[in-house]
């Protein structure tokens, strides 16, 4: 995946990489792209996962990382998530 994005780098200003798993891959793109890393989470979300699964490295590798730059709680509508994402980007963009 690393490839891929280094690869698209010279293409695009922006890249929205999702369903990243592993502290591995988070701090890869923190440190090579200056990324943004964002966590979505969502309160007692039953992921259908057996409990073999769900203790896997890649269910549980970004369970006490600490260096996202935003979590947000997606606990409410589709639409309050929205107005979430949009009020971190509205952030972002006063940054530049």
């Amino acid at each position: 995946m690393n490839e891929d994005i280094v690869f698209f780098e010279e293409y695009y200003d922006i890249i929205v990489v999702t369903g990243i798993r592993l502290v591995t891959e988070l701090n890869f793109f923190k440190k090579k792209f200056n990324g943004i890393l964002i966590k979505i989470e969502k309160d007692d979300y039953d992921n259908g996962l057996t409990l073999a699964q769900k203790s896997d490295i890649t269910e549980t590798d970004i369970d006490n990382f600490e260096d996202f730059d935003y979590v947000i709680k997606n606990n409410e509508s589709i639409e309050t998530l929205k107005q979430e994402v949009i009020k971190m980007i509205r952030s972002e963009e006063n940054e530049y």
